[in-house]
């Protein structure tokens, strides 16, 4: 599931970047494989410019390798600091490609979902999301040590105490309320 969904992210972001599709284009039935941690994503370029599954069975062009740690970077949006981690290996011209796109391709959340929430509704969504994944990718940076950490304080009632969390879910409800009375607006017109 989780090669599934990397695939299907990276090929949004490609599906939004022309250039990006081009340049990767040039590459059409090269093979990579992005090693972070004990995490694999093997990919084959299609003739779209865009990346599909391949199967074990097929030899890599290109070996990315990234330490664990890395992750923390990649959830935390953080992608300009990974060139001095990552470890390349194989066809240096389709090592280049890639390194360029890791370099530049960003998800714009906040532009995806203001065509369903608003402008604004979709900003704040994209802050609340990039906060959690810039906590996720702390815990992921510290290792297990911060996993340890987070469990820790998540068994003893989290950052938040009963008060401050049911403050929050009746705003999420509320925020959910008036999401579905958007939603209804919208169906009418």
């Amino acid at each position: 599931m989780f090669k599934r969904s990397a695939l299907a992210f990276l090929n949004h972001l490609l599906g939004q970047q022309s250039w990006a599709r081009k340049r990767l284009g040039e590459h059409v039935g090269e093979v990579a494989i992005l090693h972070c941690g004990l995490l694999a994503l093997r990919f084959q370029v299609t003739a779209e410019g865009l990346v599909s599954e391949v199967g074990h069975e097929v030899e890599a062009d290109v070996e990315l390798r990234l330490p664990a740690s890395a992750l923390g970077d990649i959830l935390g949006g953080r992608l300009d600091d990974l060139s001095r981690h990552v470890e390349v290996g194989g066809n240096a011209r389709f090592a280049e490609t890639l390194s360029l796109l890791l370099g530049h391709l960003r998800p714009d959340l906040g532009a995806a979902l203001s065509p369903m929430l608003g402008d604004a509704l979709a900003h704040r969504t994209e802050l609340v999301v990039g906060g959690a994944l810039s906590q996720t990718a702390e815990i992921f940076k510290r290792g297990p040590a911060g996993l340890a950490e987070f469990l820790r304080e998540e068994r003893q009632g989290g950052p938040l105490g009963q008060a401050e969390f049911q403050v929050f879910r009746q705003e999420l409800d509320t925020l959910g309320q008036r999401l579905a009375q958007l939603e209804a607006r919208l169906h009418k017109h």
